[in-house]
């Protein structure tokens, strides 16, 4: 059971750049990760040590590109590299090509995908055209030392479904690939084709196609927000959204922010931050893969669409080094947030944007002003405790020791939340802070300190420590109003 599990992390020190370019200093640098050397006209992006079959040996997967000068335009590879007992090395199995072409979207799954206990290789990614393109390749042989192909197909986008017998018996997984309807009266319309596995041809065939009609959406509005640009539809997505369909006390939220390339979701016991990478534009939204600092392995390719008047779907595709498949929250149709009233009504966090107002304060002399989440950035000093809010990222000393990682403003009910989340070196969960925020207003239109209540999250509310108070200072004019 432990072999199946990863045992060494990933390099995403991946540029955008041609390999080229970076010459030998971008080849040593993922060399070091990968157990074999490059072969002829091969670049190596990304290793990951995984295990494909039954012998407690992990095998190595390894993403490569050509060392050409059309980068843009090469697909991308995997090569499989397997452990020889008699030499103490790795050596080379196998080779095979994907229909992806950008590296920082490249998604990998090793999964029993038909149910008969052999381990298929996923590999989800994006094409030139900005398709989401998925390639399967199967051990063809008892030893596993050599794979092909049963399914390399692009389209707007896909989905594997797994499936059951009502013997609750595995059964082969159905693929779904959704492409844009021809000559019909909503631009929103689509055709799925269902793609079937074929014990006969050792391959996927495709087998029934079916209309998806989508919501009646005026023209003027779709091309208002389909341009063809991903900066403009990110625009249009920069705010919060709520999941369709979810159960009172269970919503599930998503905020997209543009500023600071993150996206964050709360519907588990926890909210998670996202860095966001570049976007590309699709058939009707956009394609990027988002990435946890926290947790290197944990990657994600979305697919964010629009489906109606505010109305968007997520589809997202998880990186996953385990033959297990982890729990998704994100999958599902979400509707634009309905606003602070809303709010008012749900137990849970509502995460802030950097320009949201948060109220008025009264200074001195009773002149009121209006504070937003950046006017709260600058440096604060108390008794062992100094912080410094500074672009989502915080330092913070208290007594002998420091810490550093980014912080994140939500409201719960009527109160502000700060939470200081420290850096994946820290590898102790408690040394995430909780604080409820209390502003300190000061002379004239100026924020004097703040005041920090211990508090920890449970069962998604907030919920006071009872410690004293940590009452700061503001060191600097920074953010000043």
């Amino acid at each position: 059971m432990a072999a199946s599990l990863p045992v060494s992390g990933r390099s995403l020190d991946i540029t955008t750049g041609s390999a080229a370019e970076n010459g030998d200093k971008s080849q040593n640098r993922t060399a070091a990760r990968a157990r074999i050397i490059p072969g002829y006209n091969e670049v190596f992006l990304d290793a990951f040590d995984v295990n494909l079959d039954n012998d407690e040996d992990l095998e190595q997967v390894i993403v490569v590109k050509p060392s050409t000068e059309a980068q843009a335009r090469d697909r991308l590879s995997v090569v499989i590299a397997d452990f020889l007992a008699l030499t103490g090395n790795y050596h080379r199995l196998w080779k095979g090509e994907t229909l992806a072409v950008k590296p920082k979207a490249f998604i990998i799954q090793p999964r029993d995908l038909l149910g008969d206990g052999r381990i298929e290789l996923l590999c989800f990614g994006i094409d030139e055209a900005n398709r989401q393109t998925l390639t399967i390749f199967r051990p063809s042989n008892a030893e596993g030392t050599r794979y092909k192909t049963i399914f390399s197909e692009s389209g707007l986008s896909i989905q594997v479904i797994d499936s059951q017998n009502e013997d609750r018996s595995r059964r082969p997984a159905l693929i779904q690939v959704f492409e844009a309807a021809k000559n019909t009266s909503s631009p929103l319309d689509q055709i799925r084709l269902d793609f079937t596995w074929s014990s006969w041809a050792e391959a996927y065939r495709l087998g029934t196609s079916t209309s998806i009609p989508g919501e009646k959406v005026e023209k003027n509005y779709i091309d208002r927000i389909i341009t063809g640009s991903a900066v403009d539809f990110e625009s249009y997505l920069d705010g919060l959204w709520e999941k369709e369909g979810q159960a009172a006390g269970q919503a599930i939220l998503l905020s997209f922010q543009t500023s600071k390339r993150e996206i964050t979701i709360n519907g588990r016991p926890d909210v998670e931050v996202w860095d966001w990478e570049d976007s590309s534009p699709a058939f009707a939204g956009i394609k990027s893969s988002i990435s946890n600092g926290t947790v290197p392995d944990m990657i994600r390719l979305l697919s964010i669409d629009l489906v109606g008047v505010d109305r968007i779907h997520v589809n997202a595709h998880a990186q996953q080094l385990a033959r297990f498949s982890p729990t998704e929250d994100w999958d599902g149709t979400y509707r634009r947030f309905a606003g602070p009233a809303a709010a008012a009504r749900r137990d849970g966090f509502v995460p802030m944007l950097a320009a949201r107002p948060l109220g008025s304060l009264e200074g001195s002399g009773g002149v009121k002003f209006d504070y937003f989440i950046h006017d709260l950035e600058g440096s604060y000093l108390g008794t062992g405790f100094a912080l410094v809010l500074e672009g989502g990222l915080y330092r913070l000393a208290e007594r002998s020791e420091s810490r550093r990682g980014r912080y994140y403003f939500f409201k719960y009910r009527d109160l502000l939340i700060l939470d200081l989340d420290p850096y994946e070196e820290a590898t102790d969960p408690k040394e995430r802070r909780t604080y409820i925020l209390l502003v300190v207003a000061g002379p004239g239109n100026s924020i004097a300190g703040m005041r920090l209540r211990p508090a920890q999250t449970a069962s998604g509310a907030v919920l006071p420590l009872y410690k004293p108070d940590i009452v700061l200072k503001r060191i600097n004019s920074q953010g000043t109003k």
